[in-house]
């Protein structure tokens, strides 16, 4: 054949390879190669097409040869390069992709294959920088947008790993990838619920992909929907019904579930399929530590923490299993490292904040708890377009308006810091659920009190210049315990009901009148090992004093259930407290609050009525297992200090706290001065 000859053949292939025709191309080409066996660009070509049918090997062998003949064609190098990064030939890929853009800087596809090398290397500076050159010479190239999100994801800067994404899907919507890694910021960023849409598409486009399931399923069992989250694991594992890590997301699912034994089986099997997987060692602990069968938990946490040293979460799950053992100095710096190795988790922030908490160490606590509510981590129910309050910002002359960003009790708690923030704002409106208004009302009259419900009707009607996290107070105005004022009584009942109370409580046997509590609204949660709740036939005994006449306050969704839960006791033990059926525990909190200031005493565990108790300046018995965030290492609440706290000194013993109680309730009701009807 030839010269001319071959020169139109080769054309030819070309041609058809441009057009699609993959089977006239490869006949063309290898006519070429016929007549001249180190042809470079019918090597080149047809290499390539044995790259896009799937034949890797061949693809390299038929491409290293059009090297060899051409040495000085960037383009060659670049598909060279694309083909070592598909066969994970990562470190010849970047000599090559080198070479190519040494020849030819400009060569856009070589470039792309250096920054996709150095990504897959973690040189995370090197690969930006290349990206970014990509991006300048072709802003539209996805693999430069692929690498340039990874990049700010792996350095944490969301922001702008999220600006590439945007520009990634908008030039490609069905982008599995980057909906993947959307999904994964945003859990990052504790927005589980904006992680949902995207991790859900982008299974539906990769079904098969255990990564994007596992990413789906962590979002969806953060939103509080475990049941969705094994649905979504149960489709993927009918396709990988070994797949160990599989097993270990679904032991995680049903264990949110309260299904702890199925949960169990799952982890183990996870493990059986791999030994070390450190996810499968961390979920099977967690199972165990909710079990309370801490010995198992400790040694799957340590494994895993072992499998993974750098892994903050893991670490931090290890700090609280050892927090709960009572080993405050080993827990408390583990979760200074994890904090260090995940510095922008906002759990993991958390976690180190509630630490920090229960060693006193205030200041620096409410600086790591503010990151968590600055990160999304605690939210208001909904959002409002009105800036936040800075840390550094001055209220005075500002409408302010402070959210509800958690339970009831901890707005109760937190609500002592309020008179701060209202005596030096022009005005402030407090966010509430609907069952505090009317107490938070008529303690802070200075200040509009509002229904979530009402916030959310009103929007920029309420005209505020800034809104702050009620939980973001202390931080402002409690930054040590000598910033805590002395005893006082910040919450203000209805004195009429106060007074109907007070009357109705003259009629009842004993000296004293002690408004009681067991448990919280789970009764389930009684029989738990590791609870603080104590059950009535542990509880009840202790209250069978002469001089004490025992009211329930204890509350619940269902009345009928504390109201059966009192009868129960009364035909086993021959005594219970006494029962206001007329009073709703639940959702009657102005009533509530009137029967405590009615009372002499309060004695239960941490619940939203003891922290009411407090805010009254009720003398109050708390117990609990181990000591309360809360409490700030205190033998007393710092935020309502005529809380006393029973703590057994080893940690969730419940047979101490018991013994415990039965000395301390005697005395602590001799210093009483008695009913006041």
């Amino acid at each position: 054949m030839m010269d001319e000859d071959l020169t139109r053949t080769f054309a030819r292939g070309r041609e058809a390879d441009l057009a699609g025709d993959m089977v006239a191309a490869e006949h063309a080409y290898r006519q070429v190669l016929a007549e001249d066996f180190e042809h470079a660009g019918a090597l080149r070509h047809l290499g390539m097409i044995a790259f896009r049918c799937g034949h890797g090997d061949a693809a390299l062998e038929l491409v290293r040869r059009s090297v060899s003949a051409d040495p000085g064609d960037a383009g060659s190098l670049g598909d060279l390069a694309a083909i070592c990064l598909d066969l994970g030939h990562v470190s010849e890929a970047e000599v090559f992709a080198r070479e190519g853009v040494s020849l030819d800087p400009s060569h856009v596809p070589a470039r792309a294959c250096l920054a996709e090398a150095l990504r897959r290397m973690a040189r995370w500076d090197e690969a930006l920088e290349q990206a970014r050159a990509v991006l300048a010479a072709a802003p539209d190239d996805i693999r430069a947008l692929d690498v340039l999100a990874h990049g700010h994801f792996a350095r944490r800067d969301y922001a702008q790993a999220l600006a590439a994404l945007d520009v990634w899907e908008r030039l490609d919507p069905d982008a599995a990838g980057a909906l993947y890694l959307r999904g994964v910021i945003r859990l990052r960023q504790g927005e589980p619920r904006e992680a949902v849409g995207s991790l859900l598409r982008a299974l539906q486009l990769r079904p098969d992909d255990v990564p994007t399931a596992a990413a789906l399923a962590s979002a969806l069992t953060s939103c509080g929907q475990p049941e969705a989250a094994e649905a979504a694991l149960r489709l993927i594992e009918n396709q990988n019904p070994d797949n160990s890590e599989i097993c270990s997301l679904l032991c995680a699912a049903l264990s949110a579930q309260g299904k702890h034994d199925e949960a169990i089986d799952l982890g183990l099997r996870a493990l059986a399929l791999d030994p070390d997987q450190p996810s499968a060692h961390n979920n099977l602990a967690t199972v165990y530590h909710t079990r309370w069968k801490l010995a198992e938990a400790e040694r799957h946490f340590r494994k895993a923490v072992d499998l993974d040293p750098a892994s903050g979460v893991k670490l931090g799950n290890l700090a609280a299993l050892l927090w709960d053992r009572g080993e405050r100095r080993e827990s408390l710096a583990l979760y200074r490292r994890a904090a260090e190795l995940d510095p922008d988790n906002p759990a993991t922030r958390f976690n180190l904040a509630i630490g920090l908490m229960n060693a006193g160490e205030v200041g620096a606590a409410w600086v790591h708890y503010e990151f968590g509510i600055r990160q999304g981590q605690r939210r208001p129910p909904f959002a409002l377009d009105v800036p936040f309050l800075g840390v550094d910002e001055e209220p005075e002359g500002k409408t302010i308006l402070v959210r509800r960003e958690q339970g009831v009790g901890d707005a109760v708690l937190f609500a002592s810091v309020l008179p701060d923030l209202i005596g030096r704002a022009g005005h402030c409106f407090v966010e509430c659920k609907a069952k505090l208004v009317p107490l938070l009302a008529r303690s802070f009259p200075k200040a509009t009190v509002l229904a979530e419900e009402e916030t959310r009707i009103m929007g920029s009607a309420i005209a505020a210049d800034r809104q702050v996290m009620l939980g973001s107070l202390p931080l402002r105005y409690r930054s040590g315990l000598d910033c805590f004022p002395g005893p006082r009584r910040y919450l203000v009942p209805d004195p009429e009901r106060t007074g109907a109370f007070r009357r109705r409580l003259g009629g009842l046997p004993g000296r004293i009148k002690a408004a009681v509590l067991w448990r919280g609204r789970d009764r389930d949660e009684a029989r738990q090992e590791g609870s603080n709740y104590l059950t009535p036939e542990q509880f009840f005994p202790l209250l069978a004093l002469p001089e004490v006449a025992a009211v329930s306050v204890q509350y619940d969704a269902d009345p009928d259930l504390v109201r059966r839960e009192i009868e129960e006791a009364r035909g086993s033990l021959g005594m219970a407290p006494h029962l206001f059926e007329d009073l709703d525990c639940f959702d009657d909190l102005d009533g509530v609050a009137a029967l405590l200031d009615a009372c002499d005493v309060i004695i239960g565990p941490p619940t939203a009525t003891l922290h009411i108790a407090g805010g009254l300046g009720k003398p109050t018995l708390q117990w609990s297992l181990a000591p309360m965030e809360y409490n700030l290492g205190q033998s007393v609440c710092p935020f309502t200090p005529s809380v006393h706290c029973v703590v057994p000194a080893r940690f969730h013993d419940k047979d101490e706290v018991v013994r415990l109680l039965r000395e301390r309730i005697p005395a602590f009701i001799a210093g009483q001065p008695g009913n006041r009807s």
